[in-house]
């Protein structure tokens, strides 16, 4: 539900019940309750009565202080004030505007003396597509047709079918709406349309919108708004019946309401144009009863019509001879020499009594009038409208005095233009006889006579009151605003107050969330303790794993008699299954103890390890191995024996060629290519030319069928026909000499000792804090040297075996440090199992990291 301020009253209420709200009046007799003085002798001398706020919306509903007292009693507390009358706090103060003051006793229901219901402007075309829903007031809808029936059409109610007339009638429908505190949902949303640049209802909801429209006239409070719910007039189910039950003939006015007695009764905008006497004795009373009964609409006076209702505003109260709305519309655009249609257009959008107050209010200045045809004067006219739609209709204006006689000028032309077109007044309109005459105020009851003294007793004197030393109030101009004064000096301890509150509840809303954020940091680190338990539980039964693996394969070793490598294999194949290279290891210690294994004797071996290398097998039955010659139908000839003792027999077959070149080969099992083809198509390049192709070749097998060795021939036929450069994008080393800024060549002949994917791996894992190129190319000469496992520190081996971490990963953390400070390193490193960092390689790298920001000459156990 959607919230609006009534400015004047100084409170908010729901949107829909905007146009129903009437701010109370104020009895200008009325006297303050702290001075004592009537509110008429104030305002005399620019005091008006005081409103209450608290946080700018009022905070009780007396009106029985003046603004001066209100400032006063507020001054004199020490603490937040409160109203003398009902003890509610408040702190700001409003002056009550001077339209609600009344001479003498007020009431709601005078103010709706009228007839019209001021209504908010309907909204922009543009915006009410179809499809959405809006809250408008149900005068602003026109009928699609020229009469209906007074019943609705038969419907279930509970489950139960309501057929009864009595009860389908319109007034019965508009008296339960009126006795609910919630309307049907059968009749909450109407259908409307926009057609011939009008809004009407849309299908047939006539005969709804004929009782929101009673319900809306005498309940403003409860029905000035409805919800709608925007139709296309091109869909299929309304098109179809806008010829045949499109009968309006006044733009949906008003309807003719049929009845089987042939009464002509009427529904129309305002309580003028109802012609309806049941409705409104119903709903409104006996007055308004009799004040429907003498009004006589037709569909043919829609211009008579028209016109009472563009003259019947709030802002004319009054029944004079005052011209209709649409002549002083036409008079305002002929005076300001504008184009009547153009003006028309633009105060469409706004109710008769905005209308009014634009035509009385809106000023050319004299300095700006235009010699031309008056094309910038409408734009300034168009400014102000739209200016006054969004900050809205102020009740008071300088501009209502008229000093400079504007409007006068406007009003005699207009009443020229009526005697011109011959159109009658409002009072002498027909169809909007005037209200029936209020009864003559009853004359106030005659004083009791004052009492006679007794006889013989003296006449009672009374002394005279002191003199009035007070000093007079200054005059003011008349056209200075009373109340400008004080709205100037209003207090300002409300905005500090709500400062103040603001302050208050972003600190709880601060706290609230610092608790949250302590509450998740728990949770964080009760998931990270369940993760490192969850981590060791999986470290430990892996390893019981691999201890229960060795042991059954120990168990087997055993019992088929053969080595342990071999149990795996003779398990699953039998004894007699010829050994597979998939099945060795192809390390080089396995392979010399294999050797050892089936070349010497128990003797040989003690005798040492020369016999040994030198040993062979003559038999095959000497081979601890075979116990029964039939157990060993593998090798007939005791010489295939020594085929089996070449360690070249467990690598690929392919190396068993012995290529020239080892990056060569390293080359071709890379990529997958043919050895002869290939060191025949490299074997014409230069040196550099070879190693350019070897880095920088590369092959996606996923694209395309065409094999790797047409690709690698290509691909240098490409090189030799258009140039070798020097430095390429697709060159890694190309790429890591231009980030340290070193010489390619240099580079190309220190790395050129490696292999290619050693190659990549130095020129990743390469670091170096200094910047001149020749420093830089003795550290990459360092960094080379360390990097084979050859000539990796024992020191390194120890640490990486010590915390579980891979060789490689510590080699390259370690090898960007100089020789001490890699020391340091592994000499005061340790696994903190309840860090943050749950891996040893995390927490090596968070260590290093931290030495080098801090030094490493801090001891080992210091807190950083």
């Amino acid at each position: 539900m959607r919230w609006r301020s009534a400015p004047t009253a100084w409170r908010s209420m729901p949107q829909k019940d905007m146009p129903g709200h009437r701010c109370e009046r104020v009895n200008s007799r009325a006297t303050c309750n702290v001075c004592l003085e009537t509110f008429v002798k104030l305002g005399s001398k620019g005091i008006a009565p005081a409103m209450l706020l608290l946080n700018t919306r009022r905070s009780c509903q007396h009106v029985q202080m003046c603004v001066k007292c209100a400032s006063d009693w507020k001054r004199s507390n020490q603490a937040i004030a409160t109203c003398p009358m009902c003890r509610t706090e408040y702190d700001a103060i409003a002056a009550l505007p001077d339209y609600l003051m009344t001479a003498g006793h007020a009431s709601d229901s005078a103010d709706l003396s009228s007839g019209e219901i001021l209504r908010p402007p309907l909204p922009a075309r543009e915006k009410m597509a179809p499809g959405s829903f809006w809250f408008i007031s149900p005068l602003d809808i026109g009928f699609s047709h020229d009469s209906i029936g007074e019943c609705f059409a038969p419907y279930k109610k509970d489950g139960v079918d309501i057929e009864d007339k009595a009860k389908l009638r319109i007034l019965s429908s508009a008296a339960e709406c009126l006795e609910r505190a919630q309307e049907p949902r059968a009749l909450e949303v109407v259908d409307v349309m926009w057609y011939k640049n009008k809004l009407y209802v849309a299908g047939t909801f006539n005969r709804r919108l004929c009782m929101y429209r009673l319900l809306s006239i005498f309940a403003t409070d409860r029905f000035g708004l409805i919800k709608v719910r925007v139709r296309s007039s091109d869909e299929p189910s309304i098109r179809s019946k806008l010829s045949a039950c499109f009968t309006t003939r006044c733009e949906g006015r008003y309807v003719f309401v049929r009845s089987a007695d042939g009464e002509r009764r009427y529904v129309g905008q305002s309580r003028r144009e109802l012609q309806w006497p049941e409705a409104a004795e119903l709903l409104g009373g006996a007055t308004e009863a009799a004040f429907a009964s003498a009004g006589g609409l037709s569909q043919e006076s829609d211009s008579s019509a028209r016109a009472a209702d563009a003259s019947s505003g709030a802002a004319w109260d009054a029944w004079d001879d005052t011209p209709s709305l649409d002549l002083i519309i036409a008079a305002f655009a002929k005076y300001h020499a504008l184009p009547e249609d153009k003006v028309i257009s633009v105060l469409e959008m706004l109710t008769e009594e905005q209308r009014y107050l634009v035509c009385r209010r809106f000023r050319v200045p004299r300095n700006d009038v235009p010699q031309g045809p008056g094309r910038d004067v409408f734009k300034l006219f168009r400014a102000y409208v739209m200016s006054c739609t969004a900050n809205g209709f102020h009740p008071r204006s300088r501009l209502d005095a008229d000093a400079d006689g504007c409007f006068r000028a406007i009003m005699a032309t207009a009443k020229e233009m009526r005697q011109e077109r011959g159109a009658p007044s409002q009072a002498s309109h027909s169809a909007c006889p005037k209200p029936p005459p209020k009864p003559p105020p009853k004359p106030p009851p005659p004083k009791p006579p004052p009492p006679t003294p007794e006889a013989g007793l003296p006449k009672p004197t009374f002394k005279a009151p002191p003199p009035d030393f007070r000093p007079a109030a200054p005059a003011e101009s008349v056209a200075s605003d009373p109340w400008e004064e004080e709205a100037r000096s209003q207090p300002q301890e409300n905005l500090v107050r709500s400062l103040g509150k603001e302050l208050l509840r972003r600190d709880a809303s601060q706290d609230a969330l610092m608790s949250m954020l302590r509450d998740v940091r728990e949770q964080l680190e009760v998931a990270r303790s369940n993760e490192r338990d969850l981590r060791e539980q999986l470290r430990r039964e892996t390893e019981r794993h691999h201890q229960r693996e060795e042991e059954l394969q120990a168990q087997l070793a055993k019992a088929l008699d053969v080595p342990p490598r071999e149990a795996p294999r003779r398990g699953r194949w039998g004894t007699h299954a010829k050994p597979r290279v998939a099945c060795v290891d192809v390390e080089a210690d396995d392979r010399e103890a294999g050797r050892d294994c089936e070349a010497g004797s128990e003797a040989g071996r003690e005798a040492g390890s020369e016999k040994s290398d030198s040993a062979e097998i003559e038999d095959p039955t000497d081979s601890p191995i075979w116990e029964d010659p039939k157990d060993s139908p593998i090798w007939e000839d005791p010489e295939d024996l020594r085929v089996w003792e070449d360690p070249r027999v467990w690598e690929d077959p392919r190396v068993w060629e012995d290529p020239k070149d080892p990056r060569i080969w390293e080359f071709v099992t890379k990529w997958g290519l043919e050895l002869e083809s290939t060191e025949a198509l490299l074997q014409d390049l230069k040196p550099e030319h070879m190693d350019m192709v070897l880095r920088r070749f590369s092959f996606d097998p996923t694209r395309g069928t065409v094999s790797p060795d047409v690709v690698l021939a290509k691909y240098v036929e490409s090189c030799v026909r258009k140039g070798f450069r020097e430095r390429h994008s697709s060159d890694p080393m190309s790429r890591f000499a231009s980030d340290w800024e070193l010489p390619l060549r240099e580079v190309g002949e220190i790395l050129r000792t490696l292999s290619l994917e050693d190659q990549e791996f130095v020129m990743k894992g390469f670091w170096c804090t200094q910047s001149t190129p020749s420093a830089v190319l003795e550290r990459l000469k360092q960094h080379v040297a360390s990097f084979s496992e050859a000539t990796t520190p024992a020191a390194w081996q120890e640490f990486a075996e010590r915390w579980q971490l891979p060789l490689e990963e510590v080699v390259q953390i370690l090898s960007r440090l100089q020789p001490q400070e890699a020391q340091l390193i592994v000499d005061r490193f340790y696994f903190d199992r309840n860090s943050t960092q749950a891996t040893p390689s995390a927490q090596l790298r968070k260590y290093v990291q931290t030495c080098k920001a801090k030094g490493f000459w801090i001891p080992t156990g210091a807190t950083w």
